[in-house]
């Protein structure tokens, strides 16, 4: 049942404002030994965070943050969510001095965005042998500066190992 206050409060059809990072999921960030990044053939995208442990019965946990993501093709220029899905791992987020650079700079409320770009670093050798270069940015929100991050770049055949898979 609506309280009277809630009956009589604005209706809108505006799409919420996406939700920032939380000190929980700074800390998952932090403390990672590896971060994967992943874009839905739904359109959706998130970080998992996964930090291995030392108990026998449990190896590892993972913690899952989600991101606004989009995939853009510098082929044909067309932005297509809905139309693939895309994986990329940091293997060694303890260990990579540019992961831990990017979650040092991390704050509180920033709100994340993955940026994946099919085919933007594939010039004509690549194109004459049959390869793919596709690439992956974070894209850092806060307040009216956005900070972007370089995460990832794979070369290779267009199958199912691909950064950036068009499964349309």
């Amino acid at each position: 049942m609506m309280t009277e206050a809630e009956a009589t409060e604005p209706q809108t059809d505006e799409e919420p404002k996406p939700v920032g990072l939380t000190v929980l999921d700074l800390k998952a960030l932090r403390e990672a030994n590896r971060v994967a990044f992943d874009h839905n053939q739904d359109g959706t995208g998130g970080i998992r965070a996964i930090k291995e442990l030392t108990e026998p019965w449990e190896r590892e946990r993972t913690y899952e943050i989600r991101t606004e993501s989009t995939v853009r093709s510098y082929r044909d220029g067309h932005s297509s969510n809905d139309r693939y899905r895309c994986f990329s791992l940091e293997h060694s987020g303890q260990h990579s001095p540019r992961w831990r650079t990017i979650v040092s700079l991390l704050r509180r409320g920033d709100v994340l965005a993955l940026r994946w770009s099919e085919d933007a670093g594939t010039c004509p050798a690549l194109e004459e042998r049959g390869m793919h270069g596709d690439c992956l940015d974070l894209e850092v929100k806060r307040g009216d500066k956005t900070l972007t991050f370089y995460i990832d770049d794979r070369v290779g055949p267009d199958n199912t190992a691909r950064m950036v898979r068009w499964v349309g």
